[in-house]
């Protein structure tokens, strides 16, 4: 985007200044912002080991702190996730063709629209605050505390209250049956999006519902029962072994269990699908799918995930909208507040012995 003193777009231009001065002041400037993008951020990547289980990949990495049993994510981490989330919003609604890329175009009327200035200024002092934030900061260090291996792989720890063997809620591990639940299919709701899109020379804004719609069978009842709950868990051990530290179904069938479901999924859907594509570039029926084995910030999902976008209403349905079917296939707790977590190898040396028969 070009811009001069003259420009209609002098809000927007003196954002834009304002994050560059913060991000030159960051090690490897010169991978933050690229010519359409801005992308990684070496201090806001936490050291980590190779080959390690579940990695963030392309999803925010969090700082974990703690050296007893309660391992949690940092506040200083809680803050760069609104740096990411700013990040990721900018670049997936700019559309770079739409914007004034000549000085004479900045300046015409026709070429500008208040909307999108004050929306993207918005993000990009979001980004900005938190860019000073993370300057002011130690550059994250390695944690051996907070990894341990399994099966030759590398895992790292999650947020959760960490127990042993002496810990006494490990006592009566898998000592109940799974009791059968109805298939969940009644979690439903709607989000909004904002997707730019060109009406003559000028760039606009508008608003794109995402009707989502989630259901959880009775097998994943079951499996979420034997496999993140210790008073009903099977003794299948894997690599990241967390559980629910109230019944699974009673907290997330209520009133905070559904909230904070609504939000950890509208939140991984949009780093996951980018709903705020251009309008002028999606077709009818256009779809997409994921097979989700991730977490947000609090809940990890297995799930697959369809979506699809429809140009024409269907009342009470809206014109252009996204409609998104989440199959979820496990739900699992990582939050101090929610979670207990135990190491394969303490859960090993727990798990009962067959019973040798014979005369």
């Amino acid at each position: 985007m070009t811009i001069d003193g003259s420009s209609r777009w002098v809000d927007l231009g003196a954002a834009l200044a304002a994050f560059r001065t913060e991000a030159n002041k960051t090690a490897g400037a010169h991978v933050v912002l690229s010519e359409q993008h801005l992308i990684n951020i070496p201090e806001n990547i936490v050291p980590g080991r190779a080959n390690q289980v579940q990695g963030a990949k392309n999803f925010f990495d969090p700082e974990m702190s703690g050296k007893g049993a309660t391992v949690q994510e940092t506040a200083f981490s809680l803050e760069m996730r609104k740096l990411d989330d700013a990040i990721r919003q900018i670049n997936q609604l700019v559309v770079h063709d739409f914007l004034p890329t000549k000085v004479a175009d900045s300046k015409r009327a026709t070429h500008h629209d208040s909307d999108v200035e004050d929306h993207l200024v918005t993000l990009l002092k979001a980004a900005t605050a938190q860019m000073v934030k993370l300057n002011a900061a130690p550059i994250s260090s390695y944690t051996k505390e907070h990894w341990y291996q399994f099966d030759g792989s590398w895992v790292k720890k999650r947020s959760a209250t960490w127990l042993t063997g002496e810990s006494d809620e490990a006592e009566d591990i898998g000592q109940e049956d799974v009791e059968e639940q109805d298939d969940w299919t009644n979690l439903t709701f709607t989000f909004t999006v904002k997707s730019m899109t060109r009406v003559g020379s000028r760039p606009t804004l508008v608003n794109v519902p995402v009707m989502v719609t989630a259901s959880v069978p009775s097998e994943t009842w079951s499996h979420i029962y034997k496999r993140h709950y210790l008073p009903t868990f099977a003794w299948d051990i894997q690599a990241v072994n967390t559980f629910w530290k109230q019944d699974p179904f009673t907290y997330l069938d209520s009133v905070a269990g559904r909230t904070l479901l609504q939000t950890e999924l509208t939140s991984l859907l949009k780093k996951t699908f980018n709903f705020s594509k251009s309008l002028d570039v999606v077709e009818d029926h256009e779809t997409d799918y994921e097979d989700w084995s991730q977490a947000d910030s609090t809940l990890f999902f297995q799930a697959d995930v369809d979506s699809e976008f429809f140009a024409a209403a269907a009342p009470p349905k809206l014109a252009k909208r996204y409609e998104v079917k989440i199959d979820i296939k496990s739900i699992a707790p990582q939050s101090d507040a929610l979670a207990y977590a135990m190491t394969p190898t303490e859960l090993r040396a727990l798990k009962p012995q067959p019973q040798v028969g014979g005369a």
